[in-house]
């Protein structure tokens, strides 16, 4: 499809409608397309606020030259793994100030999302050992024809020694309890 590039006609939320010389603007369809992503993710970015996009007379939503790179400062913040909700904070800082306003609250996010990634690199390796200790435990069951000794054995996906029968979460509390 090629896009319609057109002078930008929009509509103001007061009901004005105004042109503006030299701007072009995209249908929602074009303007994801051109930023290779589906119409959803631009119609999500409005409802929550992260884009504004202007509007013909007949209400169909036009993306011009500022909204359209709004939506690929808002894609590449996406892309560095920031969530949406802190999206917004990066946008408000571009919106009153200069770029180094921007770099610090992304600094921010992005130490943020170091930091989160780190501890679940951490898990993932803590779990990691519990398989590797359970394929250990499993190569090491003698081959008996009944009584498999691996579930009597520590759990091999847990540190914790196994808590004996009926002293699982809640023991202790409620019917039973200090009998």
């Amino acid at each position: 499809m090629t896009p319609s590039r057109c002078p930008a006609r929009l509509t103001s939320y007061l009901g004005a409608a105004f042109s503006v010389p030299g701007v072009t603007a995209l249908q929602i369809s074009e303007a994801a397309a051109a930023s290779g992503v589906p119409v959803s993710t631009p119609r999500y970015s409005e409802r929550i606020g992260l884009l504004e996009p202007g509007r013909t007379s007949s209400g169909y939503r036009v993306y011009d030259n500022a909204v359209r790179d709004r939506l690929e400062f808002v894609l590449a913040i996406e892309r560095l793994g920031v969530p949406l909700g802190r999206v917004a904070d990066v946008l408000r800082a571009r919106d009153k100030g200069p770029c180094s306003t921007v770099r610090r609250e992304l600094r921010e996010q992005l130490v943020d999302q170091v930091a989160a990634t780190l501890r679940q690199i951490q898990e993932l390796r803590a779990l990691e050992r519990r398989f590797a200790d359970g394929f250990e435990r499993l190569d090491a069951l003698p081959d008996q024809a009944t009584g498999c000794s691996f579930l009597r054995a520590p759990h091999p996906f847990t540190t914790d020694p196994p808590a004996p029968l009926g002293a699982g979460a809640g023991a202790g509390a409620g019917a039973g309890a200090g009998e």
